[in-house]
């Protein structure tokens, strides 16, 4: 009997690609960001203290992250990449929540 992971695993046909990369980087920025957005509700949907502590949280364990078997440019590159993209979702989110407030 095959043992059951508990997690799903992930093949991709003709191996990782700029598009398919670039699709997974879209969706899971979303993905972020609707997370997020239910957090907010949570919150008042205001901008707040809590914001900036989950920020400053993904942000500490994005930098945690290490890619074997690359170069350490590459992986410094892909860090960066990496947390601009999860910045650039906070922004928004936080832009969103205080343009609510001022309506």
């Amino acid at each position: 009997m095959e043992e059951k992971k508990p997690f799903r695993t992930i093949e991709v046909p003709g191996g990782l690609n700029v598009n398919n990369l670039g699709a997974a980087t879209n969706i899971l920025g979303t993905a972020l960001r609707t997370t997020l957005e239910a957090l907010a509700k949570r919150h008042g949907n205001q901008a707040g203290p809590w914001l900036d502590d989950m920020e400053s949280i993904l942000i500490r364990e994005a930098k945690g992250t290490i890619a074997e078997g690359l170069p350490i440019e590459v992986d410094a590159a892909s860090v960066k990449l990496g947390i601009d993209i999860l910045q650039m979702q906070l922004d928004i989110v936080r832009h969103n929540l205080i343009a609510k407030d001022g309506d």
